[in-house]
C-alpha cells in the first residue's frame, strides 16, 4: 500500500502528500470543490505490473482517510460531493480510450456503474438538489443522478436507476467550472511580454522562458522561472487578486527546468510535480 508522509506549515499554511516510494507516482489529483477532500490516483510499477492505488485526504485535517487498490485497467476522472468517478481504459483501440462509468463512495463502495459510456460532466441545475452526471452512448447524450435513490426491480432484482436523455449544447452551460488549470505561455506568445511585465512589476524579478497562467472570477496566478546565483532555475508562483493586489507569492521548488502543473481552485491553489501535491490556502500568505 501507498506510504504518504503528510507535510504541514502552520505559519504559512502549506501542505504537502509525498508518497515514500520512490516508484510511486501520483498519477491523477481531483480535489472534492463540495468538501475539503482530495483524492489522489497514485500508480507504482512492481516488477512486470502496475498496480493503481486511490488515496483519499483530508486538506482541512491534513490527513489520510482511506485508501484502496484499484484495477490496473481502471483510471480516476473526477470526485465530487464526496463521490469518485472511475473509468475503465479500453486498450484496444489505437489510442486507449476510457469506457464505462463507475461511482463509488469514500468508503470505496460501488454506488451505481454503466458499460460502455464516455464520460461528459458533473451538471447541476438551481432547481434541483442533487447533481447529475452527464455522458454519452454513440451520439447521444443522458445524465444519471449523481447519488441516486436505487430502486431494486422485483423481476430481476437488479437495482434500476433513472437514466435522463439530455441535449448536447444545453449540458455545455450546465457544466460548472471548478477548478481552472493553467496555460503555457511560450516566449513566441504575443500576451507573454505583458504576463512577464506584470510579474517583473510585482515581484522585481526577470523571468526565464515559458509562463504557466490562470484566472478565475477572483484571482490571477503566474507560475514562473528565474535564474538564481548558481545558474540554477528557481520556480516561483505568484498570485494576486484581479484588482492586481498581491496575494502570495514563493518559491515552489529549485533547480528545475520548467514549472510545473498549477490548479487554481476557488481560494486555493494546488501543484503537483510528478511525485508531490502540494496545496496552498490563498487567504493564507506565505
Amino acid at each position: 500500500m501507498v506510504n504518504v508522509e503528510i507535510e504541514y506549515d502552520e505559519n504559512n499554511r502549506l501542505c504537502s502528500f509525498i508518497p515514500k516510494a520512490v516508484n510511486q507516482k501520483i498519477w491523477r489529483v481531483f480535489p472534492d470543490p463540495k468538501s475539503d477532500l482530495i483524492v489522489l490516483e497514485i500508480r507504482e510499477k512492481q516488477e512486470q505490473k502496475n498496480i493503481s492505488q486511490l488515496l483519499i485526504l483530508d486538506n482541512y485535517k491534513k490527513q489520510i482517510v482511506a485508501m484502496a487498490e484499484m484495477e490496473a485497467t481502471q483510471t480516476l476522472l473526477t470526485f465530487f460531493d464526496e463521490t469518485i468517478l472511475l473509468s475503465e481504459i479500453d486498450f484496444q483501440h489505437e489510442m486507449p480510450l476510457a469506457k464505462g462509468l463507475k461511482a463509488l463512495n469514500t468508503d470505496f463502495e460501488t454506488i451505481w456503474e454503466l458499460e460502455e459510456v464516455s464520460y461528459y460532466g458533473v451538471i447541476e441545475e438551481d432547481n434541483q438538489n442533487e447533481p447529475k452526471v452527464a455522458f454519452s452512448l454513440q451520439s447521444n447524450y443522458y445524465s444519471v443522478p449523481l447519488k441516486p435513490n436505487l430502486e431494486i426491480e422485483i423481476n430481476t432484482d437488479k437495482e434500476q436507476i433513472e437514466v435522463i436523455e439530455e441535449e448536447y449544447y444545453n449540458l455545455k452551460s450546465k457544466v460548472k467550472q471548478y477548478f481552472y488549470s493553467t496555460d503555457e505561455y511560450l516566449i513566441s506568445h504575443p500576451n507573454y511580454k505583458d504576463i512577464s511585465n506584470f510579474v517583473f512589476k510585482k515581484t522585481n524579478q526577470n523571468i526565464q522562458n515559458s509562463i504557466l497562467y490562470t484566472e478565475n472570477e477572483s484571482y490571477l496566478i503566474c507560475s514562473y522561472l528565474v535564474e538564481n546565483e548558481k545558474q540554477q532555475n528557481e520556480n516561483y508562483l505568484l498570485c494576486t487578486d484581479k484588482k492586481g493586489n498581491l496575494k502570495t507569492h514563493f518559491l515552489i521548488s529549485e533547480n528545475i527546468k520548467k514549472p510545473q502543473e498549477i490548479i487554481l481552485m476557488k481560494s486555493k491553489i494546488l501543484w503537483i510535480d510528478g511525485s508531490r501535491v502540494f496545496s496552498k490556502d490563498i487567504n493564507y500568505s506565505i
